[in-house]
């Protein structure tokens, strides 16, 4: 797509990445797809979380591909802080009451 800017000026201040110079008219832009590369922090508003890493172990044992359960995390003190299967609920037997 092109663009001019045509004046009755003989010279414009534009902006070329960032930086003012001055241009005679007329001053033609090409703007094309895919030529403009924008950088932005990643810790920017609006930008939602990412999401965990997949647990393949999990996923084979849940697929009945692997019969070996997939380890459990810890807290580091040893005792377990999820369920046997993360992302399923409560794995023991519930009482009807």
């Amino acid at each position: 797509m092109d663009k001019s800017l045509i004046s009755d000026r003989l010279r414009h201040a534009v902006g070329v990445d960032g930086e003012s110079i001055l241009m005679s008219t007329p001053v033609t832009c090409i703007v094309s797809p895919r030529a403009l590369r924008v950088w932005v922090p990643r810790d920017r508003p609006g930008v939602p979380a990412p999401k965990p890493p997949k647990d393949w172990a999990r996923l084979r044992y849940l697929a009945g591909i692997s019969k070996t359960a997939p380890a459990t995390p810890d807290d580091g003190d040893g005792r377990h802080t999820g369920t046997a299967l993360p992302g399923l609920g409560d794995t023991a037997p519930r009482s009807p009451h």
